[in-house]
């Protein structure tokens, strides 16, 4: 077993001395924050030093052993003289494939949080759309920044890793749409993480004004290295009366990163937010997904593809919060599981006592590519109200040998017959995105995972 139970209350100590106040007003101070984010960050350090290190008690903590992380070495922000990326040398440097301008409505390229390159529409800049990174939205729209940041969730609800990123975060972005503006085509996002000094504290803010719509793709990608890289960002958004979003995430990060990836949604009356959330990278990954139906009528699609490889450990938490009646979420997690690989699932559905005619599903599938494979799923159900429809189930299996062998008889070599049927486990998820060359990216990335194990299924 690669990843063993705990046998310790806590996995790692509170000891990385330069998690301090005196760096979070050095931070601020660098950053040239007003000082209402100064107060704001530092209200956050407080909640961080008081809230303990997860440990076996945690509920959403107890099957993640963080105690490889190496925590007490990471800086929280660097002000030295780091090169300076642009388009013309990012796809050769890193192998990035960028889509052309007829794909997209905006292109952003950020390089451990700095600027690299941006495009958007000259038309949704008529329009009053904003789209910018923190640390200038936070200086530029400062009364829009403070009316949503950490206003997702209650304060009670955050943890040790939330808080440090709130009183830490040293990137991000900050989207704005108006009022009923309709943005057709992605806002294509590319986070690109190199360095390993300190920790990548990503804080993005996507906000939706009434009856707004848009997809945005966030794609988080490294290279691969020795050292260690720790990213721990946090993704909050607002989707207000009767919008509408698609936010798709790729997460294709080097085996040397530990990715702590926080999000969450609140939905209003009549709104719909739907979730697409690829997760192909990383050594250990600690991913939550929260949906907070916060408006009567409100809806969320929640789905996600992800890959176990050999050595790799992905945690994934959703929960599906319905706080409104009439509301509806929808579930769909598929997991392949590589030889040497574990995931864990664990999902909550809660529905308050005031959200009665509540809709909720949710389903976790996981696919064995080996012997020496594991998943975990581990459903939870806090119902209150007394007029729900509220149904979840869970599967684990093994590619069906009949169906390889029928695909080999119609001509198919074993690697194409594998290839198919793994794409074909995951199709029920991708057929969710409509624009082909964000599919076409994850298909990619999918045939090239199963390349490496198709001697072993």
């Amino acid at each position: 077993m690669l990843h063993p139970p705990l046998d310790r209350e806590v996995m790692i100590k509170n000891d990385n001395p330069h998690f301090t106040r005196k760096n979070v007003e050095a931070l601020a101070e660098w950053q040239g924050n007003p000082d209402w984010m100064r107060q704001a960050r530092l209200q956050y350090f407080e909640l961080f030093e008081k809230l303990p290190m997860p440990g076996r008690r945690d509920e959403e903590w107890r099957k993640s052993d963080i105690s490889k992380l190496a925590y007490d070495s990471y800086l929280p922000f660097l002000t030295d003289d780091r090169p300076a990326y642009s388009l013309d040398t990012l796809p050769s440097k890193f192998g990035i494939e960028l889509p052309d301008e007829a794909q997209t409505n905006g292109l952003y390229l950020a390089v451990d949080g700095r600027q690299a390159y941006q495009r958007l529409a000259e038309e949704l800049k008529s329009k009053g759309v904003i789209w910018t990174d923190m640390k200038t939205a936070v200086r530029e729209y400062p009364e829009l920044v403070q009316k949503y940041f950490m206003r997702s969730v209650d304060e009670n609800e955050e943890n040790k890793f939330t808080a440090l990123n709130a009183a830490f975060w040293n990137s991000g972005m900050f989207l704005y749409i108006p009022k009923n503006v309709d943005i057709e085509l992605p806002l294509h996002m590319i986070n690109w993480f190199d360095s390993t000094k300190m920790v990548h504290n990503l804080h993005t803010l996507i906000v939706l004004e009434q009856g707004a719509s848009a997809v945005y793709f966030d794609e988080f990608a490294s290279a691969e290295k020795e050292q260690q890289a720790w990213v721990n960002s946090a993704i909050e958004i607002f989707v207000e009366d009767g919008a509408r979003l698609q936010y798709i995430s790729l997460q294709n990060l080097s085996g040397n990163v530990y990715n702590f990836a926080h999000r969450r949604a609140r939905i209003g009356r009549d709104a719909v937010m739907n979730w697409l959330i690829g997760t192909f990278g990383s050594e250990f990954t600690k991913s939550t997904i929260s949906s907070i139906l916060n408006g009567e009528g409100a809806e969320t699609q929640m789905l996600g593809i992800a890959f176990g490889e050999r050595n790799r450990f992905i945690d994934q938490h959703t929960h599906q919060i319905h706080e409104a009646p009439h509301t509806r979420s929808d579930l769909l997690f598929k997991n392949a599981i590589m030889e040497g690989g574990r995931t864990v699932y664990r999902g909550v559905i809660r529905i308050a006592q005031h959200a009665q005619r509540s809709d909720a599903y949710q389903a976790n599938r996981n696919l064995m590519l080996g012997d020496n494979a594991r998943a975990e799923s581990i459903p939870a159900l806090e119902i209150i109200a007394n007029d729900v429809r509220c149904t979840h189930g869970a599967t684990v299996g093994k590619i069906d040998p009949d169906q390889l062998f029928y695909l080999q008889s119609r001509g198919l070599s074993r690697p194409e017959a594998v290839q198919l049927l793994v794409r074909g486990f995951f199709f029920p998820v991708l057929q969710h995105i409509d624009q082909e060359y964000i599919a076409g990216r994850m298909n990619e990335i999918i045939e090239k995972r199963t390349e490496t194990v198709i001697d072993k299924i």
